[in-house]
């Protein structure tokens, strides 16, 4: 459900955007962007501070719950208990 609703926000285009695009200062409070995509043509548009200000919270938003989610098993996740793993011959 969460991972829903961040697809639904449209957070992965919108950050993919803001990450990959040419961004030049543009009037007050304001950017102009161009976005080249790999599997389809340009794009230009135009950003606020405060469309980056509330996208950055949605973000953060997003990766504290997945955090808030992993953490009880994070420890399990990332310790080898394998006896593979002391041999020094990484796990094979």
């Amino acid at each position: 459900m969460l991972l829903d609703g961040a697809d639904r926000a449209g957070l992965r285009e919108l950050r993919n955007q803001v990450v990959h695009s040419e961004w030049w200062p543009w009037e007050e409070f304001q950017g102009r962007f161009i976005r080249w995509g790999r599997r389809r043509d340009g794009y230009t548009g135009l950003g606020s501070l405060v469309d980056l200000d509330n996208l950055a919270d949605c973000l953060e938003a997003l990766a504290s719950a997945l955090a808030d989610i992993v953490a009880p098993v994070w420890p399990y996740i990332i310790l080898d208990t394998r006896e593979s793993a002391d041999s020094g011959d990484g796990g094979a």
